[in-house]
């Protein structure tokens, strides 16, 4: 099982040139009600570097519901790398959009399914017959979890 990164960050008004910041996606700041706490966070070029981030294959997205948890709370703030969207036989977690609702989910390939596995076993497994596959969109593998902002 793939493991991901955990970081508590606190906002820093300084700019930081050895910084790069990510912002949220934007396709699901158009599916949010409400905007987010946060929207943009800045992480060390180092980080990119470690690894294996292109810049501009960096994205957020937020758990917007606790089909996670433990690993990642509701709320939380997903680093997503975008170029990571071919599926392996290893159930890591992807962002995923599913008839246009954005999900971070366990994602793996059956033999005739696409199944995007919830952790929180009260919360539904969505399972797509690959003939259907059009209805699902990989965005990208999570990489990172920022779950508070002190």
């Amino acid at each position: 099982m793939q493991e991901f990164q955990e970081a508590t960050a606190r906002f820093d008004h300084v700019e930081n040139p050895d910084a790069h910041w990510v912002a949220l996606d934007p396709r699901q700041v158009q599916t949010l009600d409400q905007p987010p706490d946060i929207d943009r966070l800045a992480l060390p070029l180092g980080w990119f570097r470690k690894h294996r981030i292109p810049l501009n294959a960096a994205t957020l997205i937020l758990a917007t519901d606790d089909a996670m948890t433990p690993a990642i709370p509701k709320g939380a703030t997903a680093i997503i790398h975008t170029g990571e969207t071919d599926l392996g036989k290893d159930a890591s977690v992807y962002a995923v959009n599913i008839s246009g609702v954005i999900k971070l989910r366990r994602v793996e390939l059956g033999e005739d399914y696409i199944i995007a596995r919830p952790d929180n076993p009260t919360t539904f497994t969505d399972t797509i017959p690959k003939r259907y596959a059009g209805t699902i969109t990989i965005l990208g593998r999570l990489r990172a979890v920022v779950s508070s902002l002190d």
